[in-house]
């Protein structure tokens, strides 16, 4: 008994940590990322000519310390790393905006969960919350709220209702998008590695995948399809699960490329796109041991350890990888919940100008890009300006 609880409390946590991303509305079209706007066709009014957009920006005209610090919490489903980084950007953006954020979990247990909520709430000094909940308790959590009428702000994990429609703001990420872009680099890039004329029917892919989480599979069946997109025919499209081995590490990632790669000795070169971090760093580590590391190019999606990598001066397979600031999610989501405290916007208000049809509040995609060795800490420095976080 205690070892199914542990898997699913480790299931509840890779979830929890890795499932950044919205609902797709429709079949994915591969394009690359772009900042989404107000459909001029539907009843949504276009962004204005000279702002950001209405409220919930950096740019409000907003002195942040003419009120009372607000007191925010950020309501998560259980300990992770990512719930760190959440807290430490809050820590650092609370400075420039005059709040500050407390904590509040379940540990993996939704009646949990939902307790401690009421107990925050109850408490009579909460001026919002960050909210990341599991779908299947998400209507509690609204009458709950409501009842104490405080706002909030979904973090990776948006609320919809039975159309489908998301119904409260939220911060996400497009998964499949995120793969696609991730892989397609590598695509329009390996020439720049891989000298002489490379016979592409020798090419192969490897997916690193975690098949039980939709965001996290959506990234490798993004991947999968710009493969096929760019080389017709060529079906050396491998996939290796780590759910087979119950968890989400470095280890697994090494021992799940090392199995693939060991096996398909008549692959002469491979993309290899890790659906998180963990597994990346995993299969670089068993790259390092190969003679033909050169004939490997590796990406994924988070930048996080890849960042620390070529801070310490790595240059292997890893070239790249799709990058999402802490910021870019923190910085959003706190200057919304801002927004909607101060009575300036309202969950049905809030960033009109980048909602998706048939929404009924925004998912705001976290802006993201592809970095290199080159270009990561242009990327992640002008993210931590823009929100006034350097």
């Amino acid at each position: 008994m205690k070892k199914i609880v542990a898997l699913l409390l480790v299931l509840c946590l890779s979830l929890a940590l890795f499932a950044c991303g919205g609902k797709d509305k429709t079949t994915p079209t591969p394009t690359p990322p772009t900042t989404p706007t107000a459909d001029t066709g539907s009843e949504l009014p276009p962004a204005p000519p000279s702002t950001d957009g209405t409220a919930g920006y950096a740019t409000d005209d907003v002195d942040w310390n003419a009120r009372d610090k607000y007191h925010f919490v950020y309501a998560y489903t259980a300990p992770s790393p990512l719930v760190d980084t959440m807290m430490n950007a809050w820590k650092v953006l609370g400075n420039v905006y005059n709040f500050d954020v407390a904590e509040s979990t379940g540990n993996g247990d939704a009646e949990a969960y939902v307790q401690n909520l009421e107990v925050m709430a109850n408490q009579g000094n909460v001026d919002g919350f960050f909210m990341d909940c599991d779908p299947t308790i998400q209507n509690r959590v609204i009458e709950l709220l409501e009842e104490f009428k405080l706002p909030f702000v979904c973090m990776f994990n948006p609320m919809y209702d039975s159309t489908g429609a998301a119904i409260a703001p939220a911060l996400a990420l497009d998964q499949y998008q995120s793969g696609y872009d991730s892989l397609q680099w590598l695509i329009d890039n390996y020439k720049t590695y891989w000298k002489g004329d490379v016979d592409v029917s020798t090419i192969g892919l490897l997916n690193l995948d975690w098949s039980t989480s939709p965001p996290l599979h959506d990234r490798c069946v993004g991947a999968t399809e710009a493969f096929k997109k760019a080389f017709p025919g060529n079906t050396n499209i491998f996939d290796a699960d780590g759910v087979t081995a119950g968890n989400i590490n470095t280890e697994v990632g090494y021992n799940l490329t090392s199995q693939v790669i060991t096996a398909h000795t008549e692959i002469k070169y491979w993309f290899v796109d890790a659906c998180v971090e963990d597994f990346a760093q995993g299969a670089a580590r068993f790259f390092e041991t190969l003679d033909t590391q050169d004939n490997i190019l590796l990406t994924d999606v988070g930048s996080v350890m890849l960042a620390l990598e070529w801070d310490s001066g790595y240059d292997g397979a890893w070239k790249a990888c799709y990058a999402i600031s802490d910021y870019a999610y923190a910085g959003p989501a706190a200057l919304g919940l801002i927004a909607m405290v101060d009575g300036r916007a309202t969950a049905e208000t809030l960033w009109p100008e980048r909602r998706a049809a048939g929404d009924k509040a925004t998912i705001w995609i976290a802006e993201s890009s592809i970095v290199t060795k080159d270009t990561y800490k242009e990327y992640l420095t002008g993210i931590d300006k823009k929100y006034g976080a350097q």
